[in-house]
């Protein structure tokens, strides 16, 4: 009889880790998931095996499920920490995922918020590169709304991610910015959950919101501009540098909006963040050694170039297990947006 079936596939650990790929809505939304030789493969693999050990279950369950889709501003440490814990045979204590960042992203985050404040309060910047009075002018009732709810953002979420040694206490522990107990799902970090909806629950956001719904015709697209700023994604401050921009030339609205629906707005880099924007072309050179590296350690072939040889050192010797959850990552790593050119 066919084991290849929607029970024995929503039964199994193998229809767990596809967050951010197509596979994501599962068997009855996915028709190419149901077609995919490669995944009925993975899961007559998984069905082989005699039991799933709890590291493996871990491993998936919270590094490979929640690899970051962005790919992450730390970016490749999340997915070297996979092959790390796959050849460890043990799951990271804390997982680099979605809603982590390290210190120092937070301090740089942390200077463009003293800027705005600095702006807020008509004095000049302390940082000499980030001059905002020449592009923001003089405040008004309205762009100062706006600069306070991105603030209160920003600050949010330099104090609500976490990192190995930032448990929500290292940030702004003196203002009251939203429950750091957070609610919703974790993404690997049990101990943690989701911060994006608690900071919009705080009363300072709301009364800021509720000002700003009253007086701006452009704040609801602002809105939700200022909400998606996650310190955590590979070109955040960039996208933090497009919003000062447009808070500055509210007066063209409807161009602003359509071009950034569009993502053809040129705006000029005034922050001194574009260091940090991540080289593309390189990012999917990096999947593509490490997809060859899995699909190498699967047929026990050498590698072709140095950093697939780093990377199948990384995964250790073989075994079923292992070699089950590598097939698992690299049809993960085939199917994430960053894998693919365009």
């Amino acid at each position: 009889m066919d084991a290849w079936n929607q029970t024995n596939y929503e039964l199994s650990l193998t229809s767990r880790c596809w967050a951010y790929t197509p596979y994501d809505g599962g068997w009855e939304s996915c028709a190419v998931l149901r077609e995919d030789d490669a995944l009925r493969g993975l899961c007559a693999e998984e069905l082989a095996l005699a039991a799933v050990p709890i590291w493996a279950r871990d491993i998936l369950e919270r590094q490979l499920t929640y690899l970051p889709g962005c790919p992450h501003a730390t970016f490749p440490l999340p997915f070297l920490d996979v092959f790390n814990a796959i050849g460890a045979r043990a799951c990271l204590p804390f997982v680099h995922s979605c809603y982590t960042i390290p210190a120092d992203r937070k301090e740089q985050a942390v200077l463009y918020i003293n800027a705005l404040v600095d702006w807020l309060a008509k004095r000049p910047s302390q940082h000499p590169s980030i001059q905002l009075q020449e592009i923001l002018g003089a405040p008004s009732e309205t762009t100062s709304l706006l600069v306070k709810r991105l603030v209160h953002r920003l600050k949010w979420w330099c104090k609500s991610m976490t990192w190995d040694n930032d448990a929500r206490d290292q940030f702004y522990q003196g203002e009251s910015l939203g429950d750091i107990q957070c609610q919703g799902d974790h993404y690997g970090n049990p101990q943690f959950h989701d911060p994006y909806w608690t900071e919009l629950q705080a009363p300072a956001a709301q009364e800021l919101e509720a000002q700003l719904s009253a007086t701006c015709p452009e704040w609801p697209w602002l809105r939700d501009c200022i909400h998606s700023t996650w310190l955590c994604g590979p070109k955040a401050f960039r996208y933090v540098e497009r919003i000062v921009w447009y808070i500055a030339h509210l007066d063209q609205a409807q161009e602003l909006a359509a071009g950034h629906r569009a993502g053809t707005l040129a705006v000029p880099s005034f922050l001194d963040c574009s260091d940090t924007c991540p080289d593309m072309a390189e990012i999917r050179a990096w999947f593509a050694d490490a997809l060859a590296a899995c699909r190498l350690f699967r047929t026990d072939r050498l590698a072709s170039s140095p950093r697939q040889a780093d990377l199948l050192a990384r995964l250790g010797d073989h075994g079923p297990v292992k070699a089950w959850l590598v097939g698992l990552f690299a049809r993960k790593l085939a199917l994430m947006p960053y894998a693919r050119a365009g």
